[in-house]
C-alpha cells in the first residue's frame, strides 16, 4: 500500500523522514532503531525485470509483448500509462561491488568510508531487488537494460535516444521506490514537469561501458 509519494524528486532517506514528520506520518519501517552496522556499496545494476501474475502472463502472450494496462491506474486518471520494470541486481554485480570502496553505516547513523575489504554483500542482500521471487507475481521476465533501451529506441523513438526523467519517490509499507520515467523525445513537452535524470541524482544513470544504474 502506498504511504507517501513525491513527484519529480528522488528524496534521500533524511528528506523523506523530514517530510513524514511534517505530515505527522508515523512509519515504523523508517524509524527502526538498534540497526547493526551494515555496508552501503556502490552497485552497478544493468538488468531490469517485469513481474506479473498468471493473468498478466496470459495477456503478454496474447499481445505478443508488453503494453500499458487498459484501465491503469484507476486512482489517478491523469497519470501516464506505463509499463513498470524493476532493477534486478545479479550475484555477479554483488561480487563486483565487493571490490569497490564502500561505506559502513554504524548504529546511530555514523558513516565510515572503507576500501575493498572482502565484505560478503550476499549476507546483507535481503531487498526484493536481490530475490529471484517477487511480491508482484509468480512470473518474472528479466532483460538487459541496454537491450530494453535499444528496442524502445527502435520501436518508439525512430532510432533516437530515449529521454530519462526523475519520475517520483514512493514510500510503501516496507519499500522505498525511486522511479525513473523513460519516454520518446517527441514527448519532451508533455513530461517537462519531471526533471531530467542527471549524474547527481540519487539513482544515477550511466551509458558506458554498458547502460546501467548506480545504486547506493
Amino acid at each position: 500500500m502506498e504511504v507517501y509519494r513525491r513527484d519529480g524528486e528522488h528524496l534521500s532517506l533524511e528528506d523523506l523522514k523530514w517530510d513524514l514528520k511534517q505530515l505527522d506520518i508515523d512509519h515504523q519501517y523508517l524509524r527502526k532503531r538498534n540497526i547493526p552496522t551494515y555496508p552501503r556499496p556502490e552497485l552497478h545494476v544493468s538488468h531490469v525485470s517485469h513481474s506479473t501474475d498468471l493473468e498478466g502472463l496470459q495477456g503478454i502472450s496474447a499481445d505478443g509483448g508488453f503494453r500499458d494496462p487498459p484501465n491503469y491506474p484507476p486512482n489517478y486518471p491523469q497519470e501516464p500509462k506505463v509499463v513498470w520494470f524493476s532493477l534486478t541486481a545479479s550475484p555477479a554485480e554483488l561480487r563486483a561491488a565487493e571490490h569497490r570502496n564502500m561505506t559502513l553505516v554504524h548504529p546511530g547513523g555514523r558513516e565510515e568510508n572503507i576500501e575493498p575489504s572482502g565484505v560478503q554483500l550476499q549476507d546483507f542482500a535481503t531487498s526484493p531487488a536481490f530475490s529471484s521471487s517477487s511480491r508482484y507475481g509468480s512470473f518474472r521476465f528479466t532483460f538487459s537494460l541496454g537491450d530494453v533501451l535499444d528496442h524502445y529506441s527502435s520501436w518508439f523513438c525512430g532510432g533516437a535516444r530515449p529521454v530519462l526523467r526523475v519520475y517520483r519517490t514512493v514510500l510503501y509499507k516496507q519499500e522505498v521506490m525511486y522511479a525513473v520515467l523513460v519516454h520518446r523525445p517527441t514527448h519532451r513537452k508533455k513530461f517537462r514537469r519531471f526533471p531530467l535524470l542527471e549524474e547527481s541524482s540519487i539513482r544515477a544513470y550511466r551509458a558506458k561501458p554498458e547502460p546501467h544504474f548506480v545504486k547506493q
